[in-house]
């Protein structure tokens, strides 16, 4: 089964016409995920898999201001310190390297944010690249 996760990027200003764009990108997996995080809670395990030699597409977003860690919550392999609305995002042609050393099995969420945190993952991934 094909699965398309599409990213619409968009940008306005003052002193032009808004310019709207969209990247689409298939493959034969995916893993999506709303994840609510309750506030002072340290480390909350998540299991979750990433192959980055079959990764698509990946997005994170919180609500809330959280610190993710992977693999690790004493010596994580990447530490990510999301603000609130502010996404995390890479695909496949943007001109980035992927966000990861290397693959993902877990990730540590920590949210001090005085509220409870939604914090939405979206994974595209393909088997066959």
């Amino acid at each position: 089964m094909a699965y398309t996760h599409n990213l619409d990027v968009g940008w306005s200003g003052s002193s032009q016409a808004p310019n709207n764009n969209r990247v689409s990108l298939t493959g034969d997996g995916e893993d999506n995920r709303q994840l609510s995080v309750a506030n002072s809670v340290t480390d909350q395990l998540v299991n979750l898999a990433i192959d980055i030699s079959q990764l698509k597409m990946f997005v994170l977003v919180s609500n809330a201001v959280v610190t993710i860690e992977t693999n690790s919550s004493s010596a994580p392999q990447e530490t990510f310190t999301l603000a609130a609305g502010v996404p995390v995002l890479w695909y496949t042609g943007c001109g980035y390297a992927v966000p990861f050393a290397g693959d993902v099995t877990k990730i540590y969420v920590t949210n001090a944010s005085g509220g409870t945190a939604t914090i939405d993952i979206h994974i595209l991934h393909d088997s066959t690249p």
